[in-house]
Order: structure tokens, then C-alpha cells, then sequence
């Protein structure tokens, strides 16, 4: 394990390290499996307005601490102010370099035109560099318009990350990292038969978007269609078993005084992952039905703007300014019929999976939380709940 920290973090390494060792030593105490080989990225914002998130990349598994929104609700309201400032800016430049590269951004705010030159370099194929103008364009915001927001607000944004790092390590010295439990669960997670079947589908799914936006190869999107139906029905399963086992570790102390009612913890559980039903799930789910939409030819660039729009403004997500929709040009018999009809089908098929598994998870919790361990070779879903109810 490699805990990755910029220089501009460093004063919180250790304390990172030292809540890193402490979550891990719980794991040994309630016999849960560690992952002994993933990496740690403390960074300012990496995504998802989340405190800290884990994920799954060629390398392997890691973590990544995400330190402006520990603050995001601390300080004056003009310090609040800044902070979301400063994550809506990160949110638009990863936007704009189509990566999650925390280190990619801040060269950027320390040094903008060098960083903008250099990116403008890597794109040498001309046609690869117009598709991609392109791509941007339809969204409803141009190329052009991303790199002036990206050079003309490096100078602000420099300053107020200078007056939140100390803040920042403020915070973190009084409340240290409590979500890395959380994620060291699923970095645990991560291990299983199941999750290794999602991954895959996903990444296939990902390369053919890419093939698809980037170089225009429209042959494929029944291929990219007929991939995200599939992983849209693993997601509804894999999802619900990932966050709501990890939700358990969110909803319990670190040390119990006393014996855990894992009834209410249980409801606390399902009460959190009806959230992420409501304000993380959408956008990932709109994404595979629109797809079938396009090989199906009933979809054109307005509607599905539109359709990305509001579901974003509908989960209280910045990431609806990427998409500008003109309602004259909107096709609402097919909008209303995906935002209407399917969307919330399979919100319910999620709601519903996360009731189940949560069930599951409080019975192992409560009579052997080993169990977990063994749901690690489950085949499917429905395995997965037997294991943890020691059928």
C-alpha cells in the first residue's frame, strides 16, 4: 500500500495514516478480510462531492481522500462560498480533460498556459481533436469556452486553496478521515466474483463509449447498447450489496460501549442507500437507457442534453452544466417516457435490492460478521443473501 499526497497536503499525512491503520486493525477484530494491496490519494477534490471515494482502475483498487469537502460546510459563509467555488472549478476542468487527475488540475491553477499548451499538444490527431471540440459542443458548452474558465480562474482558485489548506488541516486534526471505513470496505468489496464480473462488463462498455465519441465508430452502438443492458441489470445488484454493506460501518461506532442495535442501524442504512438512489444512481442509469435509445435511432442530441439536465438538476448535481437543452427541439414523447417510466423502474429494482441485501447484511452482522468473507465467491445475488444468512 502507497499513500500518494501532494506536498500542499503533507500535514495531514499522518494523521491519514494513523486513521488508515486504526480502520484496518478493526477489520482484524471482527475477522473481516484486507485487501493488503491498494493505494491511498489524498487530494483536494477528486469527484462526486463525496468526502472520500474508492474505486477500481488498471492499476488496482484505491481510495481517494477528498479534502474540500471535508470543509464544505465549515467556516463563514463566504469561506463555503469559496470552497464550492473551487469544487465547481475542479468539477469543469476534469470535465474539460475528460480525467480524474487531481495533480492534472493544479498544474493547471499553478501554471495554466504551460498545463493548456501541453494538453492541446497530446491531442496531435486532428480528426480525434475536432470530434472531441465536438463531443463538448453538443453538451451545449465549446472547447473554447471550457479553456477560458480553465486559464482565467487559475489565479483565484490559487488563492483560495492557499486559505483553505489551513483549514483543511485543521479539520482533519480534530475529526481525522471517519468515511475511510466505509471505503475500506469496498475496497474489500472489491475482491469479489461479483464485482470482478462488473468491472469487466464496465470496462468494455467504457472503451466502446470511447470508440463511439471520440472517433465516431457508429456501427457500434448496438454492441455499446446490448453491454449496458447487461451491466445496468449487474448494477442493480452489484450496487446494492457494496453500499449498503459498507453503510453498516458508516451507521456504527468505531468502539461500541455497548451491545449495537443493528435495528436501527439497519434503518439508518437503508434510509442512506435510498439517497444514493435518489442522488447517485440516476446519472449512471440514464446513461445505459439512453444508449439502447441511440442503436435504436429514437434519440438525437437535444433530448438527450435535456434528459442528462434535468436528471443532474434533479440529484443536486453541478454536473448539469455540461448539458444546455432547447425545449422547443426536445422529443418529450421519448423524454417523458424515460424520466416518467423507466428511470424509475429501475430506481425501484435498486430501492428494492438495497432492502434485501441490507436485511442480509444486519442478520451476518449480528450472528457472524465472517460471513462477509465468504460472499466473496457468490455467483450472483441471490447467493450472496443465503451466504449472509448462513443458509
Amino acid at each position: 500500500m502507497i499513500i500518494h499526497c501532494g506536498k500542499e497536503l503533507g500535514n495531514i499525512l499522518d494523521r491519514v495514516q494513523s486513521d488508515l491503520k486504526i480502520a484496518i486493525g478493526e477489520r482484524v477484530v471482527r475477522g473481516l478480510d484486507i485487501h493488503s494491496n491498494f493505494d491511498v490519494f489524498v487530494s483536494f477534490y477528486g469527484s462526486q462531492r463525496a468526502e472520500a471515494t474508492a474505486g477500481f482502475n488498471k492499476e488496482g483498487p484505491f481510495i481517494e481522500i477528498n479534502t474540500l469537502p471535508l470543509i464544505l460546510k465549515e467556516g463563514k459563509n463566504w469561506e463555503r462560498a469559496e470552497v464550492a467555488d473551487a469544487m465547481y472549478y475542479f468539477d469543469i476542468v476534469r470535465d474539460f480533460y475528460d480525467v480524474n487527475d487531481d495533480r492534472k488540475i493544479l498544474n493547471t491553477i499553478k501554471k495554466p498556459l504551460v498545463t493548456l499548451r501541453k494538453f492541446e499538444k497530446s491531442l496531435r490527431d486532428e480528426r480525434i481533436f475536432e470530434r472531441y471540440k465536438d463531443l463538448l459542443m453538443k453538451r451545449g458548452r465549446t472547447y473554447d469556452s471550457y479553456k477560458k474558465i480553465a486559464f482565467n480562474n487559475a489565479k483565484r482558485m490559487r488563492e483560495i486553496l492557499e486559505r483553505a489548506i489551513p483549514n483543511i488541516e485543521k479539520k482533519v486534526s480534530n475529526d481525522g478521515i471517519p468515511s475511510l471505513r466505509h471505503e475500506l470496505d469496498h475496497i474489500d468489496f472489491f475482491g469479489s466474483k461479483l464485482h470482478k464480473d462488473f468491472e469487466t462488463l464496465s470496462h468494455i462498455s467504457s472503451e466502446l463509449k470511447k470508440r463511439l465519441e471520440i472517433k465516431g465508430e457508429k456501427s457500434l452502438s448496438k454492441e455499446y447498447a446490448s453491454v449496458n443492458d447487461l451491466l445496468l441489470q449487474k448494477m442493480s445488484e452489484v450496487a446494492p450489496l457494496r453500499e449498503t454493506r459498507a453503510l453498516f460501518f458508516t451507521h456504527s461506532k468505531l468502539v461500541e460501549t455497548e451491545k449495537p442495535n443493528l435495528e436501527e442501524q439497519k434503518r439508518k442504512v437503508i434510509g442512506s442507500f435510498m439517497r444514493y438512489v435518489e442522488t447517485v444512481f440516476p446519472e449512471s442509469i440514464l446513461d445505459k437507457i439512453v444508449s439502447k435509445y441511440w442503436a435504436e435511432n429514437k434519440m438525437d442530441r437535444e433530448t438527450s442534453n435535456y434528459l442528462f439536465w434535468t436528471v443532474n438538476l434533479q440529484r443536486g448535481c453541478p454536473d448539469s452544466h455540461r448539458y444546455t437543452a432547447h425545449p422547443e427541439k426536445v422529443d418529450f414523447d421519448i423524454a417523458n417516457q424515460i424520466l416518467y417510466m423507466e428511470l424509475p423502474l429501475w430506481k425501484a429494482r435498486f430501492a428494492a435490492n438495497g432492502q434485501r441485501a441490507a436485511d442480509a447484511y444486519a442478520q451476518a452482522f449480528s450472528e457472524e460478521p465472517k460471513r462477509l468473507n465468504k460472499t466473496k465467491v457468490a455467483e450472483s445475488f441471490e447467493k450472496a443473501l443465503e451466504i449472509c444468512k448462513g443458509q
